[in-house]
């Protein structure tokens, strides 16, 4: 069976504090580009609220298939430790330092995926730069102002330049990204140590939602699709093990409920030495019959792991069993002048999943998501590409 007339997507967003409109509003903008390119005319419509961390919209298509898309919310849970002001974030980066340069992680980093070790040290050589260049500065003030005029003048003013240029600092490092690396680092490292304040509790409350939608559905012929991007992927391995441990429980067929990772960052958790959880949780997954998952990373995106994430992080998957990886391509959905400007804004290129591309391509988040072909058709249709 490749066509579907009914779906369900559950879709959790990454390591941000913005709340389920602002990924609404991307979905509808780019769908809207991409009917151009998929010609599904989707009509997508207002949210509504089912309660307080989940809110969906109604998708309908030009191929008579009907999806209701749900925006799964942990954004609450990113405020409690998103990294305000540039102490906080200069905390995380020495929190980076312990917990993946002395602890060593940075060697299976540099063997599996060298783009994440270039990542993390991206907010260390910016801050050790800098602030060099401004404890410079300050001297050279201070320095001059004491030699010409008196101490007084130049201790004050070496104090305003120091403290204008950590402040400048700040406000570069939030143009370019650097401690939206240190606090992704920071947050992964914390979870993988359990010290993240509800989260559990939030990935107990969405897996039930979702297992409440399979064991309720009448239609055969729907598709359940749990959908996550970039550390939302973490969420999204420990809510799939939960929905299909309720179903193996009650012996309720699992087979219509797929997991779809973008950019994934699982072993940010993983390859800590104390998150025995997260790797229990890919070990069930490695063994997991009859269970769709379908990963799409790209090489060109600086922030993702292009690994297995349940071989990377040293654990057997049996045959059949774990993600099926598939890259989205990118350099075949953009024009050539326009993918030549993305692979010079690697991270951006982090985005690049959940937005409209230039030309029809296997990968298309839009009719992957509203589309009428099940999940799994990805796979051979790949595989025909390749």
């Amino acid at each position: 069976m490749e066509s579907i007339k009914n779906r369900e997507v559950f879709y959790i967003a990454g390591y941000d504090p913005r709340g389920y409109r602002y990924y609404y509003s991307i979905y509808k903008k780019n769908a809207k580009k991409q009917n151009k390119i998929n010609n599904l005319n989707l009509k997508i419509s207002k949210t509504k609220k089912i309660n307080e961390n989940i809110h969906s919209c109604e998708i309908t298509s030009d191929k008579d298939t009907k999806t209701t898309y749900n925006f799964f919310s942990w954004n609450d849970i990113v405020k409690q430790t998103w990294a305000e002001g540039f102490v906080k974030n200069l905390l995380d980066t020495l929190y980076f330092i312990k917990m993946y340069l002395f602890s060593g992680i940075f060697v299976r980093f540099t063997k599996e995926s060298r783009n994440q070790l270039i990542a993390g040290l991206y907010p260390l050589i910016y801050l050790i730069s800098t602030l060099s260049l401004v404890f410079y500065v300050s001297y050279q003030c201070y320095s001059f102002l004491f030699n010409y005029l008196n101490i007084y003048l130049a201790i004050v003013v070496s104090i305003i330049v120091f403290i204008l240029g950590i402040k400048l600092i700040y406000i570069i490092a939030n143009k370019i990204a650097v401690f939206w690396l240190s606090r992704i680092y920071a947050f992964c490292a914390r979870w993988g140590e359990e010290k993240i304040l509800k989260v559990d509790d939030r990935v107990e409350y969405f897996s039930e939602y979702i297992f409440e939608q399979i064991k309720e559905t009448t239609d055969k012929n729907k598709e359940f699709i749990l959908s996550a991007h970039s550390v939302g992927t973490i969420l999204a391995i420990n809510i799939a093990n939960k929905v299909i441990k309720k179903c193996l429980d009650e012996n309720i067929d699992y087979s219509s409920f797929k997991l779809l990772t973008l950019g994934h960052c699982i072993p940010l958790v993983s390859y800590q030495r104390n998150s025995k959880k997260h790797k229990e949780v890919l070990e069930d997954l490695g063994k997991t019959k009859n269970f769709i998952w379908i990963d799409y990373t790209a090489t060109i995106d600086g922030a993702c792991f292009c690994v297995d994430p349940i071989v990377s992080s040293g654990i057997n998957r049996e045959k059949d069993c774990g993600p099926v990886l598939m890259s989205p391509r990118f350099f075949k959905l953009f024009t050539k002048v326009n993918y030549k400007r993305i692979k010079k804004e690697k991270y951006k290129a982090h985005f690049l999943y959940l937005t409209a591309t230039d030309l029809a391509g296997n990968y298309d988040y839009f009719d992957i998501t509203a589309g009428n072909k099940v999940l799994e058709y990805r796979i051979k249709n790949y595989m025909k590409e390749k």
